[in-house]
C-alpha cells in the first residue's frame, strides 16, 4: 500500500474504548480504523458540526466531553442514529458571531455535563 506516515494524539479518556471499538467495528489495528473513518468521511462528504464544534472548545471542555463519551460507551448507551450522518445537521459558526443553535448531539452532551436530563 502506498502510504504516508501520520501522527495524531488520542485523548487518554478515549484510548481504551477506541481500542475496544476497533475490534468491535471489525478492524485489526487502530491505524486501519482511523483510515476507515477517513475513507468514510471522504466518500460521504458530510459535515461534522458537532465534532468540529468540539474541536473548537478548550482542552478542559474537550476532556469533559471525552469522559462523558467514555462513560456512555462503557454502558452501551448511544445518542442513537448515525453520529456522522443523521445527528449532524447544524454547523457551528465561527467565533465572534452570535451562537447558533447547537446540533442535537452537542446539546445532549452539554446537558449531560451540566447534570440536566435530556428529552
Amino acid at each position: 500500500m502506498r502510504s504516508t506516515a501520520a501522527k495524531f494524539r488520542l485523548p487518554t479518556a478515549l484510548d481504551e474504548i477506541v481500542r475496544l471499538r476497533v475490534k468491535e467495528a471489525g478492524y485489526e489495528t487502530l491505524s486501519e480504523y482511523v483510515l476507515g473513518l477517513v475513507r468514510y468521511d471522504l466518500l460521504t462528504r458530510k459535515t461534522h458540526p458537532a465534532t468540529s464544534g468540539i474541536a473548537h472548545l478548550t482542552r478542559a471542555e474537550q476532556d469533559k466531553i471525552d469522559d462523558e463519551i467514555t462513560a456512555m460507551f462503557k454502558t452501551g448507551e448511544t445518542l442513537g442514529g448515525s453520529w456522522f450522518e443523521a445527528r449532524m445537521k447544524e454547523a457551528v459558526e465561527a467565533s465572534g458571531l452570535p451562537e447558533p443553535e447547537k446540533p442535537r448531539v452537542m446539546k445532549e452532551l452539554l446537558q449531560r455535563l451540566s447534570g440536566k436530563k435530556t428529552g
